[in-house]
């Protein structure tokens, strides 16, 4: 994977390679009996990730 190839999934902008991506469920967390499938994941910078799970 490059980073010139991927974006943020949550939209920021930012280039995302292995060293700074998280995958995200984007409906319902797994925890709370989401999906695994790829139709509930993206995948986040860091930044985005962390501001996701602090409801920012």
């Amino acid at each position: 994977m490059n980073s010139h190839d991927h974006k943020c999934g949550n939209g920021c902008g930012a280039d995302i390679d292995k060293s700074n991506s998280s995958g995200h469920h984007s409906e319902t967390r797994h925890a709370d009996g989401g999906t695994t499938t790829t139709d509930n994941h993206s995948e986040v910078c860091k930044d985005c990730h962390k501001e996701l799970h602090d409801g920012k």
